[in-house]
């Protein structure tokens, strides 16, 4: 029940974008295009037809461009990389906090607005793929007919001997049906038996067929059937159809009377005739759809027919000019994109979620319940259990960047390989002019595991990793730790053991950044680094790989009155783009341990690997894949896992200091 309810959340979400917005623009075009058309008695009814035609044909091309404007904005947007130069003053805002995580009762609101638009939309496109299923069956009802009706070529029979006429077919039907035309290649005139014995009749009749032909109106029948059924729920939809009907056949008519010997009264007793008769099957064919609420009217208009000179290609030129004029509106809607909270919103608005759950790459990572808000310039963390913590904020700050948006109560973005969707019983802001609020969100992200809150406010102006400090392990910085002993820790194979570890962010490349990242921690009195954290960063990612690189190192431990004390200790890791600054360094010693490395998963794009010394976890090394480059470092249970990669063949190398270089290779697989 749980998945369906996120599923039809998310559903509803993506169709107010991509469809209801859309549609609703489209249906006040329409209105004012048909009520125009109404008023334009005196236009030529060729153009009231292909018009109308127009405006329907708008709906399917204005939803796909709406979806290319999407993809066109997303981008543009995750092509350019830089932030606005404005300084505000922010005001401290308290920390709030909630309890650790814990899985929650699932308890949905089946009244929010998302899940609502989801039930709809779904059940209205699962009738719309039956209506289809319906246009379909009685096209092969009609290729049924087709292929048992009795059928001689039209070119050779008395007045019909002209070229253009080859490939045309005539046959006679015992069914009371109007005369109607099926195929587009190779069109067969169907007429009813009744009038096969009045040689006048059926000449008027051919000559109607024919102009449907000769128009393609055939193929525009075909698209507007297919966009009728997809979206049958609409009235102004079915009110077009109509429309366009009657004025196919009135301009059909006036056609005929302009270019043939056809007598008025004529022709005007033949349709009266047909009345009773009933239509073509299916939608699949164009008749002369005689109907008796419209057979006054076309009369009437066939009086005037000499007033109309009929041009089909200017038309057609004023049927493209109409779509394009319909469809662009609809695709610029898109292009308004999430628009960035003015400082005077910021001041007013509330940031906030109330019993959120997260997904990341397809997966159900957390559901929490509980509330996190405040005004003002602040931002949320998360805590996403062994995806790290997420610092939330529809603001810029100095470590995040902008990496999706904020919809009503979801927010959507993708951060270091992960695609991260949050979906809150609220929306995330509030307090605003629009009651469905939507902004850009900046996001930071903290990769390793956190043994601290599940989620609260924090100042935006706060780094993250200072905030974490404190929770990054058990216990904070021991209180006995030294800051200077008699005998320092001494880093094993210098600062070049750190340097040769970085590998350059290509976010940094990129930005052009470059500088030193100041790393504090305690080396504790069996050398090993605890609680590494960023003093100072450079950000661009260089603050993580300095922060990975750090936890991998190894110390001497600090003496103190002869005994290995805890040394609170920093160094600086060096950026620097021309790698003047970087040290190669050579493995030390000559008799290195051997690691263990256990497969966990290596499929569905994923490769997760353990790599452990005798079972005991090795934290901080790396794993990486030669090619493509990426690679991932092991975290606190020795894990490391490496996203993103297609199916294939690949050669991993794991390396950790003082141990071995172990390269695997593995296929990764598609399931």
């Amino acid at each position: 029940m749980k998945t369906v309810y996120e599923f039809l959340q998310r559903f509803g979400g993506n169709s107010l974008d991509f469809f209801w917005f859309p549609l609703a623009i489209w249906t006040g075009i329409a209105i004012i295009a048909f009520l125009v058309l109404r008023l334009s008695k005196n236009m030529n009814p060729l153009y009231q037809y292909h018009l109308r035609v127009a405006t329907i044909a708008a709906i399917p091309l204005g939803l796909l461009s709406t979806y290319l404007a999407q993809i066109l904005r997303s981008t543009i947007i995750s092509d350019t990389s830089f932030e606005s130069a404005v300084f505000i003053v922010e005001n401290p805002i308290q920390e709030v906090f909630h309890g650790s995580p814990s899985e929650t009762a699932f308890n949905p609101n089946w009244w929010e607005p998302n899940f609502l638009f989801g039930v709809v939309s779904f059940a209205l496109l699962v009738i719309s793929i039956i209506m289809v299923i319906r246009l379909i069956t009685s096209y092969f009802i009609l290729k049924q007919l087709y292929n048992t009706l009795s059928k001689k070529p039209l070119l050779g029979l008395s007045e019909f001997e002209k070229e253009e006429y080859q490939g045309i077919q005539i046959a006679f039907l015992e069914h009371p049906l109007v005369p109607f035309t099926f195929g587009w290649q190779n069109p067969v005139i169907v007429l009813p038996k009744s009038i096969q014995d009045d040689p006048e009749k059926v000449r008027m009749a051919i000559q109607h067929e024919l102009v449907h032909i000769k128009r393609g109106d055939y193929l525009l029948q075909l698209f507007l059937s297919v966009i009728e059924s997809l979206f049958w729920f609409h009235p102004l939809v079915r009110f077009g159809s109509n429309e366009i009907e009657t004025y196919r056949e009135i301009s059909c008519d006036q056609e005929v009377l302009n270019t043939t010997g056809v007598s008025l009264k004529s022709y005007a007793t033949m349709l009266y005739e047909l009345v009773p008769l009933q239509r073509g099957l299916g939608s699949f064919s164009v008749s002369m759809a005689v109907k008796q609420s419209t057979l006054k009217k076309r009369i009437v208009t066939m009086k005037n027919h000499k007033l109309y000179k009929n041009s089909v290609k200017k038309s057609m030129l004023f049927l493209v000019l109409m779509i394009v004029g319909v469809t662009l509106p609809i695709a610029c809607s898109d292009m308004r994109g999430p628009q960035g909270l003015s400082p005077n919103e910021l001041e007013s608005a509330t940031f906030g979620m109330t019993d959120y759950s997260v997904t990341i790459n397809g997966i159900a990572v957390v559901t929490e319940g509980g509330r996190a808000s405040s005004t003002g310039l602040a931002a949320l963390f998360i805590n996403a259990n062994e995806y790290g913590v997420f610092k939330l904020s529809p603001s810029s700050f100095k470590e995040g960047r902008p990496a999706g948006e904020i919809v009503g109560n979801t927010a959507n973005f993708e951060i270091n390989e992960l695609s991260v969707t949050v979906s809150s019983s609220t929306n995330f802001l509030t307090n605003l002019s629009s009651d469905f609020a939507e902004a850009e969100i900046w996001v930071q992200h903290y990769p390793e595991v956190v043994k601290g809150p599940s989620h609260g406010v924090l100042p935006a102006d706060k780094p993250l990793e200072d905030f974490l400090a404190k929770y990054i392990s058990p216990e904070n910085f021991p209180d006995d730790a030294f800051v200077v002993v008699e005998q320092m820790p001494v880093l094993i194979g210098g600062l070049a053991s750190i340097q040769s570890r970085i590998t350059y962010p290509e976010e940094a490349k990129r930005e052009g950044i470059e500088g030193r990242v100041i790393v504090q921690f305690i080396v504790d009195k069996n050398g090993n680094v605890v609680n590494p954290t960023i003093v100072r960063g450079i950000g661009a990612g260089a603050d993580e790989v300095a922060l990975e690189a750090v936890r991998q190192a190894r110390f001497e431990p600090g003496m103190q009155r002869g005994r290995a004390v805890d040394v609170q200790f920093s160094v600086p890791v060096i950026f620097r783009l021309d790698n003047s600054d970087f040290v190669q360094s050579e493995t030390l010693g000559q008799n290195l341990k051997e690691l263990d490395a256990e497969i966990l998963q290596n499929n569905e794009g994923v490769f997760r690997v353990k790599i452990t010394d005798n079972g005991r976890p090795l934290v901080g090394a790396n794993v990486f894949a030669k090619d493509p480059m990426k690679g991932a470092a092991t975290n606190s249970q020795g894990i490391a896992t490496i996203t993103g990669l297609e199916q294939g063949n690949y050669e991993f190398e794991v390396s950790f200091i003082g141990y071995k270089k172990t390269t695997l290779f593995h296929n990764i697989s598609s399931n």
